[in-house]
């Protein structure tokens, strides 16, 4: 049975917003109900469809789960065999940080990316690393799993922060730059999400203090 892309359902992309599935869904709805159509077959199995995508992507949960059975089913995906060493598993660390780095940053799909790195820091392999106790490999694939999280939002991070913390293996260097990493996420995150509203604030007291100083002029 072929894999229902339930984002092409709805005409959006896998990395859209909540409200954009919502609104898109509305569109749809309102173009495709069989009422519209004389309730002709096609049209019926097209609304069908569309609702069935919206029900899964709509709720949090199971569009994780949806995210998740899409990678295995993504062209691209083929199952890995275990790494049997920390320098496998910093090979698989560089690959993926040299492929994000040649991505256009807006079309990466950030579940897919989650998925990679949780593959990367799996219990598996985190065994590995613990068994080996090898700092300098370590830190390499510390770096290189930071360098790929971060074109990732805030929240969409937070998942790894774990994962991360029993990688460093309390290293206080390692330590070091998942705080810097987790802190800089953060801000950029909040900065991005709130910046229309600061630029507004700063606009209005720009024209306030305009105001006061023609004011001035005037009352001279």
């Amino acid at each position: 049975m072929a894999f229902k892309d339930h984002y092409q359902a709805l005409g959006v992309s896998p990395s859209a917003s909540a409200d954009a599935i919502k609104r898109s869904f509305r569109k749809l709805a309102m173009e495709l109900h069989p009422d519209k159509h004389n309730n002709s077959a096609a049209a019926t199995e097209k609304f069908s469809r569309i609702n069935e995508a919206y029900a899964v992507l709509s709720d949090p949960k199971k569009r994780a789960e949806y995210n998740y059975q899409r990678y295995l089913n993504h062209s691209h995906y083929k199952e890995k065999p275990l790494a049997r060493s920390a320098e496998e598993i910093l090979l698989q660390s560089s690959k993926l940080a040299v492929d994000i780095q040649h991505r256009d940053p807006l079309r990466i799909d950030r579940d897919i990316l989650l998925f990679r790195l949780m593959e990367i820091l799996s219990d598996h392999n985190l065994g590995i690393l613990e068994e080996e106790k090898n700092n300098a490999v370590t830190t390499s694939i510390l770096q290189n799993i930071l360098a790929s999280a971060f074109h990732l939002p805030f929240p969409y991070a937070k998942p790894l922060f774990s994962k991360l913390n029993a990688l460093a293996e309390n290293d206080a260097g390692n330590t070091r730059l998942i705080t810097q990493f987790v802190r800089q996420s953060s801000q950029q995150y909040f900065w991005n999400r709130y910046k229309i509203y600061v630029a507004l604030a700063l606009a209005a007291l720009f024209c306030f203090l305009t105001y006061l100083a023609t004011k001035g002029n005037q009352a001279v």
